[in-house]
Formats: C-alpha cells, sequence, structure tokens
C-alpha cells in the first residue's frame, strides 16, 4: 500500500462535534466569517474545523492555537506567516476535513472526495501531493485506483499518496 512521504502528516479531523469548545480559538475574521454561515450545522463544522487546524498547527511550532496568525495567499492558499517553513493544506466534505502539513518547507496538497467508480464505490479518499498542488477535479480523481482493490495501479504523476481516510490517525 502506498503511505504519504517522509516528512508529510496527514491528520483526520472528526468535525461532527461541539463547536463551543472551539469557539475561543478563531480569531475576530473567523469568528465573524462563522456568525455569517446560514445554517447552524455549517458553521458548527467551520467552527470546529478552524479549531481543529490551529491546534493541530499549534503542536507543530509550539505556541499557543488562539496565537497564531493564518493568511492566505492571493490564490486562497493558507499559509503561517511567522511559520513560513511550514507548510499546509486542508480539505472537507461533510462530517469530515484532512490537514496535510510539512515542516521543511516541501509544498503540500490534500483533498476529501466522495467518489462513484470503479475501485472506488462510494468511498471516502485523501490525496496527499508533495509538489505543487494543483486543482483536482472529481472527474480527474475517478481514475485514480484504490490501492486496496487495484494495488498495482500507478498513481496520478504529481500525486506521492493516495491514502483511505481510514488509515489517517
Amino acid at each position: 500500500m502506498t503511505t504519504p512521504p517522509d516528512g508529510v502528516r496527514l491528520r483526520r479531523l472528526p468535525l461532527n462535534q461541539q463547536a463551543a469548545p472551539w469557539w475561543h480559538l478563531l480569531d475576530p475574521a473567523e469568528r465573524r466569517r462563522a456568525a455569517r454561515l446560514p445554517s447552524h450545522a455549517v458553521r458548527d463544522r467551520f467552527v470546529v474545523r478552524r479549531g481543529l487546524v490551529r491546534r493541530e498547527l499549534a503542536l507543530r511550532v509550539g505556541v499557543e492555537p488562539h496565537t497564531l496568525e493564518v493568511r492566505a495567499t492571493p490564490d486562497g492558499r493558507p499559509y503561517l506567516p511567522a511559520h513560513l517553513r511550514l507548510r499546509f493544506s486542508v480539505s472537507h466534505g461533510g462530517p469530515l476535513a484532512v490537514l496535510a502539513a510539512t515542516r521543511d518547507g516541501t509544498a503540500v496538497g490534500v483533498d476529501v472526495e466522495r467518489i462513484d467508480a470503479a475501485c472506488f464505490t462510494g468511498a471516502e479518499v485523501t490525496l496527499a501531493a508533495a509538489r505543487p498542488c494543483r486543482a483536482l477535479s472529481a472527474a480527474r480523481l475517478t481514475a485514480v485506483p484504490h490501492p486496496a482493490t487495484c494495488p498495482d495501479a500507478p498513481l496520478p504523476r504529481h500525486a506521492t499518496a493516495l491514502v483511505p481516510l481510514g488509515e489517517c490517525p
């Protein structure tokens, strides 16, 4: 089975939990954005996701989660101005988010998709790429075989790991 390369850490983040314990970790802009979200369920998942990501990143750089300054590049990629060698990506879908991170400055990407295709029937998977990330559509991912059912099939040229979510810590 293919696994993520050395230095890439994947973390599964369950979003179906109470938002209240995570609210205090958000910065004022995140709190304003959360308040504008259309439904209670969407708002709670947003708050939990942002709180969990802050906690995980703070553990990696040794600071308190609420002190992290998170910014976005012009194309929307998040980064930590005070910790530029920590590169990370977050993807979410429904009750699940996945965080991919590296500490050596290597670009990383992660995508969470529900795919209905041969070798993937209904499976949720993550794709971790250790090269500069490209937006991956569900159509392109349907061509990627699941390693458990198609172990000898090649990965896309830009991918270094395809990991079933059940295998993420």
